[in-house]
């Protein structure tokens, strides 16, 4: 303290007022003690305040410094703060001038003997224990109910209490005491801004949580966001801000969170009914109480009022007003103890489908309403034990309950229906309940839903998307069902299968001629007279519009091969009448007898392909019996086109077949490529099985892009050795070419082989290009523009038109090979190789004539203008190498006489 002269003394003590809470007036404060009596133990006087810095005093005028202590720096268990100055133990009537160093000008000064104020403070703090524990205790026993029942709402409860008890301690004054420890000093400012902030954030989510139920989640949101908003503010601005600045604005965020509050508690009086609303309003009254409370602090500093009743009072009433609004909310939830259940029954069986029962853990119902009761067709008793496996079999409830969010479907028997009274439509059959169940250490609670009606109907479309919707008869889709179920049935009972495809020749052409309605009536006929066939534990269905399919289970190949015979006979054998117009039919039957390692899918594509060569044959039935060389044969192209899709192509490979030309025979060496493959072991495969299987399959367009790409690679390795070559024949599938995205892709192939391209000639089968004619015209214009030519395959087979090739803009006729073996037997054939050969010189073609086996028909070609010819009577197909090794055509025609004639030919030109 800076020294003070008599004049300075005297006119300080004139200007600064002697109270008891005195005012500070420029860093002064005076204060006039009474006469007191003399005591063993000396007189102190507890200067208090909110944040005081320092003091000094002295008796004034020239009087030496008095002994001053600071409190709540020294370990300690006193809940004592401020400055104590000791008086000594007479003071006598005097004046004391003290210099003091403070933020908050409100000051308490009391004058207290020595053991005086040694007891007060012992009081004091044993009391604000006694508080603080049992707080504590509370949220402790709430936090430990939340970890217990995985609840939120008591762990925010459990945190709003903690915040009670420190805001509740900052009104108080003791907010610097914690657990029996004083806080250091220079933490007190930013404990209570923080506390303060995080109470905002608290409060708002924990009612946000509890009035969720009561009101309208976009009005809460709009009401305690700004809160918490506001509470995020205080704390970003708490580690930096003076306090200048800062306590403005926490004012101002006080005063709106009270205002929000207010809004709350009016909307709550005016919506919320019921004795909820009574603990919701006390709740927000005792949290407005407290946040004023906090103001009043803020603004004015403490007083006797807040210090005795807003800081215990308020405080232990929010706490218990929490839990209790908590305890009522949780009450409201549950149903009436014990075991009870309070509703309308009518009410409840017209709005809800749904009944409700408890259990105990030996599975006993202690309570069931109305609706299971008509489910269980019983009069419920409470006093008469009724048992959960009385009329549903035993049940893991534990699964349930982890299924609580879709169920389970349960059925109850039709025979345990038989008291229909308590609900009158409930009918003697078998009935279906989605059972769904809360599992706790002691009782079950559990739902039931009458799901009747909704299983009846899945049935129904479940049996709609298995039928065939023209002949009732089962579709693909429901006979793989039903193969799938008789191939397990047969593995486990050793007994064999038998599946029959049927196909009806050319019925497909029925349906543009006698129109759709006819053809429907006539296939419902066929289906029909099918059934009419058959026992009952043999299966009929329809593929498409000339497929059907029959399942023969537990039969003998040949019991079924003798009733496919009966079946075609009453097909083909006589006309079929359907209304006033009758119908031929040409059938054919295939049969294969399945085994337990068949997949559905490969029974009915083993069906397929013998029903494929029985019409090939011209044949009424055709059987493949377990380990026949057909069936095997038919495994091994699966397993082909498996890998074929997988990726894998090392069953495939290429030979070459030389196409010389009759003009000038030693002067090039063109050649087709020829596809073969190779099953698992080695042996080869009929090429034109394969093919035709994989055209069924669509596996024949990985088939064309492998032999596309490798002809390619091929050609471009061996370029400079393949000089002579000028043409290069390679077929592709109808499928492919009528595959959009087969076609981008193979003119991106031909495009990074365009220097090749001159030489490859690409043949389409003559039918598949008469099929769609603008489509393959577009597709071998682009080929054409490319510098690919283009050749139309068997020609003068099937369904030829020769008006059309006016309209394909081909580059060479390739002469079915069926016209050419058997030529000069026949001299029809002569006649029609002829003309083809005369149109095709007149539209600027060549023609290539296959099938050449003599040496006779290769003259008489040469004599008939053929441009070039193709056959095993020239050369047999050769590998790769062989092409290489070859200078000329002479090289790959082993017979000599053939030789010659090459040589005559060649020297004509």
């Amino acid at each position: 303290m800076q020294s003070l002269s008599a004049e300075q003394s005297q006119r300080l003590l004139q200007e600064i007022p002697t109270t008891r809470l005195a005012h500070a007036g420029n860093n002064w404060l005076v204060f006039q003690l009474p006469a007191l009596p003399v005591k063993s133990d000396n007189y102190l006087v507890h200067v208090n305040g909110t944040d005081i810095q320092a003091l000094q005093c002295l008796r004034p005028p020239d009087g030496p410094p008095l002994p001053v202590t600071q409190l709540g720096q020294t370990p300690g268990p006193l809940l004592l703060t401020g400055y104590m100055l000791d008086l000594g133990s007479s003071p006598g009537p005097d004046t004391i001038l003290c210099q003091i160093h403070a933020s908050n000008t409100q000051l308490s000064i009391d004058l207290w003997p020595a053991s005086g104020l040694l007891l007060y403070a012992t009081n004091q703090t044993r009391g604000v224990s006694l508080l603080e524990g049992g707080l504590l205790s509370l949220c402790l026993l709430i936090l430990i109910l939340a970890l217990v029942t995985r609840d939120r709402t008591y762990l925010l409860l459990s945190i709003w209490l903690l915040g009670n008890l420190r805001l509740g301690a900052t009104v108080m004054g003791w907010d610097h005491f914690w657990l029996g420890h004083h806080l250091p000093p220079e933490y007190i400012d930013q404990v209570r801004r923080f506390t303060i902030a995080c109470y905002f954030l608290i409060s708002a989510a924990l009612f946000g949580r509890l009035f969720s139920a009561a009101l309208p989640h976009p009005y809460l949101y709009r009401v305690l966001s700004p809160i918490a908003y506001l509470g995020l503010l205080l704390i970003a601005l708490a580690p930096f801000t003076p306090q200048a600045y800062y306590l403005p604005i926490q004012i101002v965020s006080t005063v709106v969170a009270l205002l929000l509050m207010g809004v709350l508690l009016v909307r709550i009086l005016i919506q919320v009914d019921g004795s909820t609303r009574i603990w919701h309003l006390v709740l927000l009254s005792m949290v407005l109480c407290v946040l004023l409370s906090a103001v009043y602090l803020l603004v004015f500093g403490r007083s006797i009022f807040i210090e005795n009743f807003n800081g215990v009072i308020t405080l232990l009433l929010s706490s218990l007003m929490a839990s209790l609004v908590v305890a009522e909310q949780i009450r409201g939830s549950r149903w009436a103890p014990p075991y009870t259940l309070h509703y309308e029954p009518q009410v409840l069986n017209t709005l809800s489908p749904v009944g409700f029962f408890i259990l105990d853990q030996q599975q006993r119902f202690l309570a069931m309403d109305n609706s299971v009761q008509a489910a269980l067709s019983i009069d419920f008793d409470p006093n008469q034990p009724v048992y959960w496996e009385d009329h549903f079999g035993p049940l893991d409830w534990a699964t349930i309950h982890a299924s609580d969010n879709t169920g389970v479907t349960i059925e109850i028997p039709a025979s345990r229906n038989t008291n229909t009274d308590t609900n009158p439509s409930l009918s003697a059959r078998t009935r279906y309940y989605l059972l769904r169940a809360l599992n706790t250490d002691e009782l079950i609670y559990g739902s039931l839903q009458d799901i009747t009606a909704t299983q009846q109907t899945m049935a129904q479309l479940q049996q709609a998307a298995d039928s065939d919707p023209v002949t009732q008869l089962l579709n693909q889709r429901g006979l793989e069902k039903a193969l799938k179920e008789q191939l397990e049935q047969a593995a486990l009972n050793n007994k064999s299968c038998v599946l029959a495809y049927l196909n009806l020749n050319h019925i497909k052409y029925l349906n543009p001629i006698a129109g759709q309605h006819t053809n429907e009536a006539l296939l419902k006929a066929v289906g029909e007279l099918i059934t009419d066939q058959l026992n009952n534990n043999q299966i009929v269905a329809r593929l498409n519009n000339d497929e059907f399919l029959i399942l023969f289970p537990n039969s003998h190949s040949t019991q079924v091969h003798a009733k496919a015979n009966d079946i075609i006979q009453s097909l083909n054998s006589a006309p079929l009448t359907v209304g006033n117009r009758s119908f031929n039919l040409k059938s054919s039957i295939g049969l294969v007898e399945l085994s337990a390692s068949m997949s559905s899918q490969e029974a009915i594509s083993a069906a397929h392909r013998a029903a494929r060569e029985a019409h090939k044959q011209m044949q009424d039935v055709v059987l493949y019996t377990q380990n026949s060389h057909e069936l095997n044969e038919h495994a091994a192209e699966l397993r082909l086109f498996q890998e074929l899709e997988g990726g894998s192509s090392h069953g495939l490979f290429l030979e070459m077949q030389a196409i010389m030309s009759l003009r000038a025979p030693l002067d090039s060496l063109n050649f087709e490529i020829l596809l073969r493959v190779r099953d698992s072991t080695g042996q080869l495969l009929p090429s034109g099985k394969i093919i035709a299987a994989a055209e069924q399959s669509n596996t024949i367009i990985i088939i064309d892009k492998w032999v596309f790409g490798s002809t390619l690679e091929w050609l471009a390795k061996h370029e400079q050795h393949l000089k002579n070559t000028r043409q290069i024949n390679i077929n592709l599938s109808g499928v492919s070419l009528n595959n959009d995205d087969f076609n981008e892709s193979f003119i991106e192939l031909l495009s990074k082989h365009e220097p090749l391209l001159k030489r490859i000639c690409v043949e389409i089968t003559e039918g598949v290009a008469l099929a769609d004619m603008e489509r393959t015209r577009q597709f071998m214009s682009r080929l054409q523009k490319m510098g690919v030519r283009i050749a139309l395959d068997d020609f003068g087979a099937g369904y030829t038109s020769f008006q059309y090739l006016r309209e394909l803009p081909a580059d060479a006729i390739k002469i079915d090979g069926a016209l050419i073996c058997d030529m000069l037997k026949k001299e029809t054939n002569v006649a029609i190789v002829r003309t083809i050969v005369k149109l095709a010189n007149n539209l600027g073609m060549v023609t290539i004539a296959e099938w050449v086996e003599d040496t006779e028909t290769l003259k008489a070609l040469a004599d008939l203008g053929v441009d070039y010819v193709q056959g095993f009577g020239i050369a047999k197909p050769c590998s790769p190498n062989d092409i290489l090794s070859a200078t000329t055509i002479l090289d790959l025609i082993p017979d000599a006489r053939t030789r010659a004639i090459v040589r005559e030919l060649h020297n004509r030109t």
